[in-house]
């Protein structure tokens, strides 16, 4: 295998590693990777498609010669890191085991020198689809809630209130609201009570392209209400 010089930062999926400060992030969003699955992934990066094997991670890993029980280690070492990915050996996506040789990582990665940006994201006031405007109240209330919530995630930086709400009721592009409070992702969603139901709609858009990164619905009774905020933002860290 030739010598490869690795980038700052590599891009796959949903996901980006900074090699020189051994990040990993899912959508910005920092993965708490053990450094020996950090610095596997990252020979498995810098020689994308081609087959690692066993004795080069050996030699990465343990460099002196340390005495180890490698299966169990090597083994070990993957297996996290397929979790973090969110990967599977029977049915992988990202990293393809070759019994008895190695590992291949399965899909092109990007590679460059940008140091990846600590995310952001604007929380903007629900739509209220409800026939009863003064259910208006209720739209920004579940908005601000899992703003709330959002604040609390480490690395993410979470426009105000009083700025994302400013664009209630305005017919203004989801690019130009980045633009203005200076943030890559967009939350944005209805609202549709019937008595004591709710349906709510979110997605989650990177104005970079302006793809959805997620999207979903959630139909719930009114008791359930704090437990649906907190479902939302959970499900936002894990998109």
């Amino acid at each position: 295998m030739g010598v490869a010089h690795p980038a700052s930062v590599v891009r796959f999926g949903s996901f980006q590693l900074d090699v020189r400060s051994r990040e990993l992030r899912r959508n910005g969003i920092k993965v708490r990777v053990p450094d020996q699955s950090i610095q596997v992934l990252a020979m498995l990066l810098e020689h994308s498609g081609e087959v690692v094997t066993r004795g080069e991670l050996y030699q990465r890993l343990w460099p002196n010669g340390t005495i180890v029980e490698f299966e169990h280690g090597i083994n070990s070492i993957i297996n996290r890191l397929r979790q973090a990915l969110e990967d599977s050996a029977d049915d992988p996506r990202y990293i393809e085991t070759l019994p008895r040789r190695g590992y291949r990582f399965l899909i092109p990665v990007e590679k460059s020198t940008t140091a990846p940006q600590n995310p952001s994201i604007a929380v903007l006031p629900c739509t209220n689809l409800s026939a009863d405007k003064e259910n208006d109240y209720f739209s920004d209330g579940l908005a601000e809630e899992v703003l709330n919530a959002l604040s609390q995630v480490e690395d993410l930086r979470v426009a105000a209130r009083t700025s994302s709400f400013s664009f209630k009721g305005k017919a203004v592009e989801i690019s130009e609201i980045a633009a203005k409070l200076n943030v890559a992702n967009v939350l944005e969603g209805s609202v549709r009570r019937a008595g004591n139901r709710v349906r709510v709609t979110v997605q989650l858009v990177d104005v970079r392209n302006g793809f959805h990164l997620w999207s979903e619905r959630y139909d719930r009774q009114m008791e359930d209400l704090f437990d649906l905020q907190d479902e939302i933002a959970g499900d936002h860290r894990a998109a």
